[in-house]
C-alpha cells in the first residue's frame, strides 16, 4: 500500500503535538497502478469509516476503510461480490450498524431478468450481518442506487432507473428496521427525474433533481419537490438554468427548508434558499469583489453540500485558479493555473460567506495534488473530515512550475483523506488565510538521499529537510538576477528559511556539498 502523509513538514521538525489540528493524507488501498477515488465518509465518536472505489480492470470494487481520527487505518475490507454505481451517498451508519447499499450485480442481464437493490449489515467491525435484495419492476433497465437515509423506523433507498433517453424514473423503498421487509415504494415519474439527494423530514421526502429536456442542449429545469405520506407530490420548485450552468446540488436542512445552488456562471455558484412550502426566502451570490482569492481563473465548481451543527452549510468540490495571484489579475496570460480542492462555510440565514478555503495539496516537487472533495461529515467537537480524489504523482510541465501554465496530471489517482479545525484549516495559525496550504512528501530511500524543501510554493516560510549523509559546506539563498542574498554556514540538519522579507517571484538555494552543487527553486506567492 503506498501512502503520502501530508503534514505541515515544520511541525514534525519540531516535534509539536497535532492534537486538535488537521491533516492530509493520501491513500492507494490496491496496486499503485489502479485508480483510487474516495467517495463517502462517516465518522462514529473516535472512528472515522469511509468508502473508496478501485478500479481492477474488471470493474469497479469498493473497499471500506475503518480508521482513526488521525488517519491511521485499522482495518480495511474490499466489496467485491458486485459492480457499485455509486450515487451521493451509499452508505450509512445507525446506531451500531453500517449499512450499505448498490444496485444489481454486475450485468444489467442476467438469469434473474429483474434489476434490484442491494443492501448489506455490517456491524462496526466490519464484519456482514446480514444481506438483503430487494427486486424492482424495472426489468432490462439499467439501474442505481443515488442516496440511502435513516429515518426512526425505516431505511430509505433512491435508485434511478434509464428508460430511454432523457426518462429517468425514481423508486424510493422503505425498508423496515427490524425485519428489513420491504413496506412501501413510491415511483416519481416526472421526466427524467433522476434523483440525486433526498430527505426525509416527518414522513415527507424533501428531493431534488435536474431534468434534461431533449432536443435542447440550453434548456435543463433545477427542480425541488416534496412527496407526502402517501407518496403524492406535495409541492415543487422549479428554475430553468442554462447549459453551462454544471450544478445539480442541494441541501435539506433540518427544519423542512432547502438550501439549491441555482446558478454557477463563470465560477460564482449562487444559492437560493425555500422555505418548507417551497417559497423562495432569499438568494446571494459568491462574488469575486468579496473574496481576496480571487485570480483570473478563478472559478469553484461544487460538488455536493452538507449541513453544518449550527445550521449553516457547507458547499464543497474543487476550485480552478492561478497560484501566483497576488492581488491584481494578470492580463498578461504570465498565470500559473491548478486546481485544487474547495470548501465555503456559508450562512444559511441570507447566504453570505462565512470562511473560504482552498486545500492545494502539494508533493514533493511542488505541484498540486490534492484534486477534489466529494464528501464531508462533521465531528462531535466539530472538526470537519473529507473525502475525494487526489493525482500525487503530477508533475509541472517542463518541470519548472514558473514556465507552464498547468500541470500535467498522471492518470493513477488516489484516496485523499482529511481533516480541518471547526474553521476550516489544518493548522489553527493558518486561519487568517483564505488559501490554506499543505505539503506531502513521499518517503525517500537512505540509499538515495535528497534535499526536501517545503512548502513550495510558499507564503512566507521555507523548512528544509537534509539528509544525515549529506556533508554540506554552505547553503545560499540566490534571486533570479545571480544575487546572494544569504548565506547559512553554521545550522546544517532540518532548518526554516523566511522569506518574509522579500518579495513575490522565483529563488534558488544553492547547496554546496562535498560532491558539488545542488540547486532548488522555490516560488514565494
Amino acid at each position: 500500500m503506498k501512502m503520502h502523509g501530508s503534514l505541515f513538514l515544520f511541525l514534525i521538525f519540531l516535534g509539536q503535538s497535532l492534537t486538535g489540528q488537521g491533516w492530509s493524507k493520501h491513500f492507494n488501498f490496491s496496486d499503485p497502478d489502479v485508480p483510487d477515488s474516495g467517495h463517502n465518509v462517516l465518522i462514529s465518536n473516535d472512528t472515522l469509516y469511509q468508502i473508496s472505489s478501485k478500479d481492477n480492470n474488471d470493474g469497479l470494487i469498493d473497499v471500506i476503510s475503518m480508521l482513526d481520527t488521525e488517519g491511521n487505518i485499522i482495518k480495511q475490507r474490499e466489496i467485491d461480490w458486485a459492480n457499485p454505481w455509486l450515487g451521493q451517498k451509499t452508505f450509512l451508519k445507525d446506531g451500531n450498524k453500517l449499512i450499505y447499499v448498490q444496485h444489481d450485480d454486475e450485468t444489467l442481464f442476467d438469469e434473474k431478468m429483474e434489476n434490484g437493490i442491494e443492501l448489506m449489515v455490517l456491524n462496526l467491525e466490519l464484519d456482514s450481518l446480514a444481506y438483503h435484495y430487494y427486486p424492482t419492476k424495472w426489468l432490462n433497465h439499467f439501474l442505481y442506487v443515488q442516496d440511502v437515509v435513516s429515518t426512526a423506523d425505516h431505511y430509505v433507498v433512491s435508485s434511478s432507473v434509464n428508460i430511454e433517453d432523457f426518462e429517468h424514473y425514481t423508486t424510493f423503498l422503505w425498508i423496515n428496521k427490524d425485519d428489513f421487509s420491504l413496506e412501501k415504494t413510491y415511483v416519481y415519474e416526472d421526466q427524467d427525474s433522476r434523483v440525486d439527494k433526498f430527505e426525509v423530514i416527518d414522513d415527507k421526502i424533501h428531493f431534488g433533481y435536474v431534468r434534461s429536456r431533449p432536443g435542447s442542449l440550453g434548456s435543463r429545469t433545477n427542480y425541488v419537490a416534496v412527496l407526502d405520506e402517501n407518496g403524492e407530490l406535495d409541492w415543487v420548485w422549479g428554475q430553468e438554468i442554462g447549459a453551462r450552468a454544471r450544478t445539480h446540488t442541494w441541501v435539506i436542512l433540518s427544519d423542512g427548508s432547502t438550501i439549491v445552488q441555482s446558478d454557477h456562471i463563470s465560477g460564482y455558484p449562487e444559492w437560493l434558499k425555500l422555505d418548507s412550502e417551497g417559497n423562495e426566502v432569499w438568494r446571494n451570490r459568491r462574488l469575486s469583489e468579496n473574496f481576496a482569492i480571487e485570480g483570473r481563473f478563478n472559478s469553484a465548481t461544487t460538488i455536493d453540500m452538507m449541513e453544518t451543527s449550527d445550521g449553516n452549510f457547507l458547499a464543497y468540490g474543487q476550485i480552478f485558479d492561478d497560484l501566483n495571484y497576488d492581488g491584481e489579475i494578470d492580463i498578461t496570460g504570465e498565470v500559473i493555473t491548478y486546481t485544487a480542492g474547495h470548501i465555503m462555510k456559508v450562512d444559511a440565514t441570507d447566504g453570505s460567506i462565512i470562511w473560504e478555503r482552498t486545500l492545494l495539496d502539494l508533493n514533493e516537487v511542488g505541484a498540486p495534488m490534492g484534486f477534489l472533495i466529494r464528501d464531508m461529515v462533521e465531528g462531535p467537537d466539530g472538526s470537519f473530515y473529507g473525502t475525494g480524489m487526489s493525482f500525487p504523482n503530477v508533475r509541472w510541465f517542463d518541470d519548472d512550475p514558473t514556465e507552464g501554465l498547468n500541470y500535467e496530471i498522471l492518470t493513477d489517482r488516489d484516496t485523499w483523506l482529511f481533516k480541518l479545525t471547526a474553521d476550516g484549516c489544518f493548522v489553527p495559525e493558518s486561519c487568517s488565510e483564505l488559501r490554506v496550504y499543505t505539503t506531502s512528501a513521499s518517503d525517500i530511500s537512505p540509499d538515495n538521499p535528497e534535499i526536501i524543501v517545503s512548502p513550495n510554493p510558499t507564503f512566507d516560510r521555507v523548512n528544509i529537510a537534509l539528509p544525515s549523509s549529506m556533508h554540506l559546506k554552505e547553503i545560499l539563498l540566490v534571486d533570479q538576477q545571480g544575487k546572494i542574498l544569504k548565506s547559512f554556514n553554521d545550522n546544517y540538519g532540518n532548518m526554516t528559511i523566511d522569506l518574509s522579507a522579500y518579495s513575490e517571484g522565483l529563488y534558488f538555494l544553492h547547496f554546496l556539498t562535498d560532491s558539488g552543487l545542488e540547486v532548488k527553486k522555490i516560488l514565494k506567492i
